[in-house]
């Protein structure tokens, strides 16, 4: 069962830093927007907004990646099970 700890661990950190950045978010970015930004620039709300979606979709992935390598190591645990059985 040790092996299966640190891809549960890490699909929770991946889960809680989604959840945060999705959070933070509006609080980043406000809705005040600076005179100076407007004029033919990005406003820097909105580079605080892309940035937190970045984040949260490469949190999502990481999370996804992690369940996957999760199922994997049960399957190798339950083939490494079944073998051991059918040698006895």
């Amino acid at each position: 069962m040790r092996k299966l700890v640190v891809p549960i661990v890490l699909i929770c950190v991946c889960i809680a830093l989604t959840r945060l950045t999705v959070r933070i978010a509006p609080y980043l970015v406000g809705i005040d927007t600076l005179s100076e930004q407007v004029n033919g620039t990005i406003p820097a709300g909105m580079w605080y907004v892309v940035g937190m979606e970045s984040l949260s979709v490469i949190f999502n992935l990481a999370a996804i990646f992690c369940a996957g390598w999760l199922l994997f190591r049960i399957v190798n645990i339950l083939k490494e099970r079944t073998l051991s059985h059918e040698k006895q």
